[in-house]
């Protein structure tokens, strides 16, 4: 009964009917509690309606079989939607333990320790491990350049700041982007460049939308 509930919740998640769906996968874990699968296909439509119900399901699912990367991945992003970035942090390196190369967990790590813990320094070989498997990825080179200019900064470090520096200008010559501009900027005013300053914060006004 259970695997019957299971395999209806499963076409009707196909059919595109997803609260259908949801109450096959609540029968199905009730028959059978121990069905990893159900677990994840029920958190996973979960998601976007009870944050909650959605992370107590992927934990069972991780319960069960703390192998299923994906699970630990839809974690994270979900504790980062509810802005407790060490429980997403935590969940993302579960995932990077089970699969040690795979570039969407090492990419989103990468960017929250950037973005929202600001751990530059535990940032760092997350981010140069990603970059060499996706080398020309524009985004993750610009946090690479955050990462150099931070450390840099704060450590005096003048080398690891021209090393910033260069990522940046590489960097827009291959694409004029706003936040690479302002980032450039800021590293000008911080080596007391007004000039050099004022002109890449004009660069960033006129790539404004």
């Amino acid at each position: 009964a259970a695997r019957v509930a299971f395999d209806e919740a499963v076409e009707l998640t196909r059919d595109g009917r997803e609260w259908q769906a949801v109450t096959y996968f609540e029968r199905s874990i009730e028959l059978d509690p121990t069905n990893e699968e159900a677990w994840f296909q029920y958190a996973y439509l979960l998601e976007n309606e009870d944050l909650d119900a959605s992370i107590r399901a992927y934990e069972q699912a991780v319960a069960l079989d703390p192998t299923q990367t994906d699970s630990f991945y839809n974690l994270a992003a979900l504790h980062t939607k509810r802005k407790d970035f060490e429980k997403a942090e935590e969940n993302y390196r579960k995932a990077l333990h089970v699969s040690p190369r795979d570039p969407d967990v090492l990419k989103h790590l990468g960017a929250l320790l950037v973005n929202n813990i600001k751990a530059f320094e535990r940032a760092e070989p997350v981010i140069r491990a990603y970059l060499e498997l996706k080398p020309g990825d524009y985004s993750a080179t610009n946090h690479l350049g955050q990462v150099l200019y931070e450390v840099g900064r704060a450590a005096g470090d003048a080398e690891k700041i021209d090393g910033a520096e260069k990522i940046w200008r590489d960097l827009i010559a291959r694409e004029e982007t706003r936040f690479v501009a302002l980032n450039l900027g800021l590293l000008m005013e911080n080596k007391k460049d007004h000039t050099a300053a004022e002109a890449w914060f004009a660069k960033a006004l006129e790539l404004s939308p």
